[in-house]
């Protein structure tokens, strides 16, 4: 719902709606209206701005729960990036 680029269920991460809070749903199984992103910022971000979960879940959702994951997901991105071998040209 974010960047609204197809791939593979494996490599999206799936959230659903839980009392109105749009949680993670790491193993895919609990029950409801899932909706997709990837596991990036960038794609979380687009989501988030565009207001794309209200619509996935068919009303209104609390977005609250995923600023940590959001904030857990720059960390990793900025520490891979950092861990990359620069290129030797």
């Amino acid at each position: 719902v974010g960047c609204r680029l197809q791939a593979a269920k494996s490599d999206l991460v799936r959230l659903v709606l839980v009392e109105g809070q749009v949680v993670l749903d790491p193993t895919g199984s609990r029950p409801g209206r899932g909706a997709y992103v990837h596991d990036s910022s960038r794609c979380i971000e687009q989501a988030l701005a565009r207001r794309a979960f209200n619509r996935s879940f068919r009303q209104s959702a609390e977005v609250n729960q995923l600023t940590s994951w959001l904030e857990q997901v720059k960390v990793r991105e900025e520490r891979d990036r950092d861990e990359k071998p620069m290129s030797t040209r």
